[in-house]
């Protein structure tokens, strides 16, 4: 897609060629929003009707997939219960056939609960295909989050620097089976390092990483656990 950096093309390529399945794990500050809204209108050009799901993480990244994808008109999901009003709407569109692309946005732990599920599978019941974005994935392999994880969706996008869970295999296992594995790597390394050939810009600045270690008393530890 035109405006894209040549790893962000690469990356929605690999997306393709997996059947619109995968995780892609791109390092911070690399694009991976604009990644996503590529291979969302790489969907909507071969949909009659799409349903596009989006979890993130926390409201102000939600907030900022609003901006990103603000020609969609997108209905935000949070702890309130305004967003019952926007589904309802997004529903009488589709059934009038006067939307093609109805995007909902949702933070984690709303994507979560019973009836955010339930508004998701009767809306995609109305369009041909439903396409799952997971934001920071990592999170939704969480026993409290998988059932975000919509198994009725045709596509699936995950996104994160890090989708492997640091100690919990099984959560891992759960997010790499749904999304059918991590397709594209790119990591902080190669975004250090990566120049545009064409016009020299490079991705990230280079910087100096101060880790501070701190140790937990036998308290502190039994707190944070």
């Amino acid at each position: 897609p035109r405006g894209l950096r040549k790893y962000q093309n690469d990356a929605v390529e690999k997306w393709i060629e997996n059947g619109y399945l995968g995780i892609l794990e791109m390092a911070t500050g690399t694009g991976k929003t604009r990644t996503a809204k590529a291979c969302i209108r790489e969907v909507a050009g071969n949909t009659k009707k799409l349903l596009v799901v989006v979890v993130a993480p926390y409201e102000h990244i939600a907030g900022q997939w609003i901006e990103e994808l603000k020609e969609y008109s997108p209905v935000m999901v949070s702890g309130s219960n305004q967003w019952r009003k926007g589904g309802k709407e997004l529903t009488l569109q589709l059934q009038l056939n006067h939307l093609e692309v109805a995007v909902f946005i949702a933070v984690k732990n709303t994507a979560a609960s019973d009836d955010f599920r339930k508004m998701v599978s009767e809306l995609s019941s109305l369009v041909d295909k439903t396409l799952f974005i997971g934001d920071e994935v990592h999170w939704l392999g969480a026993p409290s989050l998988q059932a975000a994880l919509l198994p009725f969706a045709h596509y699936r996008l995950g996104l994160s620097a890090t989708p492997n869970r640091y100690f919990d295999e099984e959560g891992t296992d759960v997010l790499l089976e749904y999304f059918n594995g991590v397709i594209y790597k790119f990591g902080l390394r190669q975004a250090l390092n990566w120049v545009d050939i064409e016009t020299g810009q490079t991705v990230l600045c280079n910087y100096t990483y101060h880790p501070i270690f701190v140790e937990l008393n036998e308290e502190e530890l039994l707190e944070y656990n």
